[in-house]
């Protein structure tokens, strides 16, 4: 953890053992967001700028937000 100006912020890195493209896809097709992010479907594009929301049973917006950064080195 690190702050900025008193403001806490929370950086985190996860090593995933499987191919590079099954986690891309995992994370941006919704029906398969709903496996691990507690039932939610993943909307957006994962490129800089572009809005996100994780929607819950009756169109219920659980988290949201605005994609900041996308690194896909290492993406064959």
């Amino acid at each position: 953890m690190s702050a900025t100006h008193g403001t806490p912020r929370f950086d985190y890195e996860i090593h995933i053992g499987v191919p590079v493209a099954r986690v891309w896809h995992a994370l941006a097709d919704g029906e398969m967001t709903r496996h691990y992010a507690f039932g939610t479907r993943f909307e957006g594009r994962l490129v800089a700028g572009a809005p996100y929301a994780f929607i819950a049973d009756g169109a219920f917006r659980a988290a949201d937000g605005e994609t900041l950064d996308v690194t896909t080195s290492g993406m064959r």
